[in-house]
């Protein structure tokens, strides 16, 4: 069972669990960065990320919580006349460090969940 400390809120089996079931093929994020880039890390540059995700999510990474909160709003048409703006949606593109982020919060909650 994975314990889960003050200053750690993500393991690297945490983190390889949700590298496991990231979706393969997407477009690279704004960043250009791409979730096979993070599932062809080594167990030295996946402990890298952890340490950095946890300094993100203690709120230690300032620099880092502005960088990838940033998410870059595509327009994208749906149909009728274009000079509608009504015609429109908006397509967010997030970074693939948040998609890799909010698939850990999830894995935390499922697990501290079952742990009740």
């Amino acid at each position: 069972m994975t314990s889960y400390g003050r200053d750690c809120w993500h393991t690297i089996d945490d983190l390889v669990e949700v590298l496991q079931i990231l979706k393969q093929g997407k477009a690279q994020d704004f960043a250009q960065m791409s979730t096979e880039m993070f599932q062809a890390l080594d167990i030295q540059n996946l402990e890298v990320l952890t340490n950095t995700l946890n300094e993100y999510v203690m709120n230690k990474q300032d620099s880092l919580r502005e960088k990838y909160r940033i998410c870059r709003v595509v327009p994208l048409f749906k149909k009728g006349r274009r000079d509608l703006p009504t015609n429109y949606r908006g397509l967010v593109i997030s970074g693939s460090i948040i998609k890799i982020l909010t698939k850990l919060y999830a894995l935390r909650l499922e697990k501290v969940s079952a742990l009740k």
